[in-house]
């Protein structure tokens, strides 16, 4: 069942997991087909991203080989946005882009739902 972008939210997740797990990523930015919402089954994720710091191409390639490595149906366009030097693609993720993943929202969900499991855990244990 697909849901935001067209994707199923366990994609999604995964995805963002995936983020989450290069500590330089602030934010990426979903653009093109999926954040205009006029995608196909067969079209591809466009992702930018924020980066805190000095990202070099060799980042950007262990990013790529660890959402590969998530074995997905989808092809992927990953890029780091301080690096675009096509002005009409900037104006176009400006434009259209949309949130997919910021670090800091991401790091609080998953410490929220930490003390959700953490309490429902507790709650089963004292009942019996």
């Amino acid at each position: 069942m697909a849901s935001q972008f067209g994707l199923d939210a366990s994609v999604i997740h995964r995805i963002r997991e995936t983020l989450a797990g290069f500590p330089e990523i602030r934010r990426a930015v979903l653009y093109g087909s999926r954040a205009k919402g006029d995608f196909r089954p067969g079209s591809d994720i466009d992702l930018t991203l924020d980066t805190e710091g000095d990202t070099s191409l060799g980042f950007l390639y262990r990013v790529m080989e660890a959402i590969e490595e998530l074995d997905l149906i989808y092809s992927f366009d990953i890029s780091l946005f301080a690096h675009i030097e096509n002005e009409n693609l900037i104006e176009h993720i400006e434009r259209v882009g949309v949130a997919f993943y910021h670090a800091e929202t991401f790091a609080a969900e998953q410490a929220e739902k930490g003390r959700r499991l953490i309490y429902s855990e507790q709650s089963y244990q004292s009942e019996a």
